[in-house]
């Protein structure tokens, strides 16, 4: 699924939302201030407006955070079909579509894929694989990978044991694997992405906040 069709789909979505969060609101509004005409007629349209203005704020907020993620980051932005997450000196673990063959990258070269399980400490990337369907019949690879990532040097292994034993020469006497997805997960999902909510949040929030009470001043002054 591209990109721009994920986009088309958000905003599509978005315009749904905001149809229904308008007349959601506008009706709760003439409940709520059905004895009170003139306070009800003076919010209603601001009400329904703020909806509204609330879909291209958070699509100009969302492209902000994009670019935040790509470019200062190193990670995707959290939608579309690509995900991405920085290594260490150019590498990048990446997956397209699925986890299913995530794989290491170096700018625009594969550097290992099919990866399985990984581990990293350090400039030291630990990786185990599997086939892939790009492997050729009858193909051999080793299934562990020692990767250096500060010399771009790889080291393959037949068994973990043997890797094991390099990652100790290399200073790493012990490491756990992990699933692709889950060393992904950790890395671009934290507590960056949760103060970026809250600060989008922020002004929607002020917003309304200052509109219920200024509605609630109109309403004592009646």
């Amino acid at each position: 699924m591209g990109i721009a069709f994920v986009l088309i789909i958000g905003g599509i979505v978005g315009l749904v939302l905001a149809v229904i969060g308008s007349a959601v609101g506008a009706g709760i509004t003439a409940i709520l201030l059905r004895k009170h005409p003139a306070v009800r007629a003076r919010y209603l349209p601001k009400i329904v407006l703020f909806i509204f203005l609330c879909l291209p704020y958070f699509g100009v907020a969302f492209i902000v955070y994009s670019l935040w993620c790509t470019t200062i980051r190193g990670v995707d932005f959290g939608i579309g079909d690509t995900w991405n997450v920085r290594l260490e000196n150019g590498y990048e673990l990446v997956a397209i579509d699925s986890f299913e063959y995530p794989f290491i990258s170096h700018g625009d070269t594969t550097v290992v894929d099919g990866i399985t399980g990984i581990a990293q400490s350090h400039d030291v990337l630990l990786l185990k694989t599997g086939k892939t369907d790009r492997d050729q019949p009858g193909e051999h690879r080793d299934p562990f990978i020692l990767l250096n990532m500060a010399t771009s040097i790889t080291e393959p292994y037949t068994t973990e044991s043997a890797l094991r034993a390099a990652a100790t020469r290399h200073g790493t006497a012990a490491f756990q694997w992990e699933a692709p997805e889950m060393f992904y997960t950790k890395r671009r999902w934290g507590v960056l992405d949760l103060l970026a909510v809250l600060l989008i949040l922020t002004v929607p929030v002020w917003v309304a906040w200052r509109g219920v009470l200024s509605m609630r001043k109109m309403l004592q002054g009646e």
